[in-house]
């Protein structure tokens, strides 16, 4: 792999080898919380899952086929776990005063990218990218169910949180 697929690859599939010590100070912590959310404790995935990052203060299983082995599975399954999983947590969303949005109406929001500030996040569970601003200042404006039953009324549209700006579907 050429150096920027490779890092890439480290992103997607191997976050603590990309970055040591942001693993240390805490992503860890995010990936192990999530683990715990989305897979039964003692499945198998789970305990792919805990091999594979060291929860719990267990070393490491970095090599995937080391993995696969000790699990009784394929690369191809071993692999796909870790994707899977790694790509199921969601982006945070953090708030920024270095959004500026331009344009919004229902259905598009046109902001004005600061240099020097990444598009997406190095990893999705980090924050300081344009991505993660977005997702706030969306987030903020969607206003709770208006019908109490899960969905908004009117239609299927929400009422924007900031007077005047129109509706966004859902």
């Amino acid at each position: 792999l050429q150096e920027k697929s490779y890092r890439r690859h480290l992103a997607f599939c191997a976050p603590d080898l990309l970055d040591p010590e942001g693993w240390a100070a805490g992503d860890c912590a995010v990936v192990q919380r999530h683990c715990s959310r989305l897979h039964r404790p003692g499945s198998a995935a789970a305990r792919a899952l805990e091999l594979r990052f060291g929860f719990g203060g267990k070393p490491a299983v970095t090599s995937q086929q080391r993995l696969a082995a000790e699990m009784g599975w394929t690369n191809r399954r071993t692999r796909d776990t870790i994707a899977k999983f790694l790509h199921a947590i969601p982006p945070v969303s953090e708030p920024s005063d270095r959004l500026q949005v331009l344009y919004e109406d229902a259905s598009m929001l046109v902001v004005n990218k600061p240099a020097g500030v990444g598009v997406t996040p190095e990893h999705r569970w980090r924050g300081g990218s344009v991505l993660n601003w977005v997702m706030w200042h969306l987030s903020r404006d969607a206003a709770p169910p208006q019908d109490g039953r899960g969905r908004g009324g009117g239609g299927g549209q929400r009422r924007r949180g900031r007077g005047g700006r129109g509706g966004r579907r859902t």
